[in-house]
C-alpha cells in the first residue's frame, strides 16, 4: 500500500517528534571548545549563556560544539559580556542584510535561533541524513539543557521504549522503505517514517522487556 504523510504519530506510545532549532545565525551564535574556554576564562559568568550544541554531525562524529542560548529575560545581562554582544550584533547585521525577507523579522531577536526549544530531562536525537551503508540509523539521547539544531529531529523527554523501537531492525527497515534520499543517503522524515510507523499495542510485560533491551543497548554503547 501507499504510505501517506501523517502530522501526528499513529502509535499511542510515541510523543511528538519535531525538527531541531534552525540557527539562521551564520554560525555567530555557535562556539568550538577553544572559543568557549577562552570566553569563560575571561568572563566566568558567561557560563549561564552557553549550552552544549548537538546536531547530526556532532552526534554521529562525536564533535564537541557549543552555542549561546539567551532567554529574553536575560538579554540585558548577556549584552554586558563583550564577546556575546559582538556575536549578537553580527547576527543582527547578517539577518537585516539577508536577501531572505523572513530573516529581517528574526533580526528583531538576534540573540536567539529561529526556534527556542530546549530539552528538559533528555532529548532523543534522530539525524535527518545518515549513511545508507549503516544497518542502523545512529539514534541516541543527549543530556538535559542540550540544544539540538535543525540537522536533526528530536523527541523531547522521550522514554526508553521509544528509543528501543526506533533503534530496532523493524523500524530501520521501515525507514529504508519510506525515507527520502539525499544522493544515496537516507533522509529521515517525521511525517513518513516516524508518524506512520505502525507499532502494535503491547502489554506491560512486553513494554518492560523492550525497555530492558533498550537499556542494554545504552549500556553496551557505554
Amino acid at each position: 500500500g501507499v504510505i501517506t504523510k501523517q502530522t501526528k504519530p499513529i502509535s499511542p506510545y510515541f510523543k511528538e517528534m519535531r525538527r531541531g532549532n534552525m540557527p539562521n545565525d551564520k554560525e555567530f551564535l555557535r562556539l568550538n571548545p577553544v572559543e568557549r574556554d577562552s570566553i569563560l576564562m575571561e568572563y566566568p559568568h558567561a557560563e549561564k549563556f552557553i549550552r552544549l550544541h548537538v546536531g547530526a554531525d556532532e552526534f554521529i562524529n562525536a564533535i564537541e560544539r557549543y552555542c549561546y542560548w539567551i532567554d529574553d529575560m536575560d538579554y540585558d545581562e548577556a549584552m554586558t559580556i563583550p564577546p556575546i554582544k559582538l556575536a549578537v550584533d553580527n547576527v543582527r547585521e547578517y539577518r537585516i542584510n539577508s536577501k531572505d525577507k523572513t530573516l529581517h523579522i528574526q533580526a528583531k531577536r538576534p540573540h536567539q535561533f529561529r526556534e527556542f526549544f530546549e530539552c528538559g530531562t533528555n532529548a532523543l536525537l534522530v539525524p535527518i541524513v545518515s549513511s545508507e551503508i549503516r544497518k542502523y540509523i545512529p539514534i541516541g539521547f543527549v543530556p538535559d539543557k542540550t540544544i539540538v539544531p535543525n540537522s536533526a529531529q528530536v523527541v523531547y523527554d522521550a522514554d526508553l521504549l521509544t528509543f528501543g523501537v526506533l533503534t530496532s531492525l523493524m523500524h530501520n527497515l521501515w525507514v529504508r522503505k519510506n525515507a527520502g534520499r539525499l544522493e544515496n543517503r537516507f533522509r529521515y522524515s517525521i511525517f513518513l517514517c516516524y508518524n506512520t510507523f505502525p507499532f502494535p499495542k503491547i502489554n506491560e510485560e512486553q513494554k518492560t522487556r523492550l525497555t530492558a533491551l533498550a537499556e542494554n543497548i545504552l549500556l553496551t554503547r557505554e
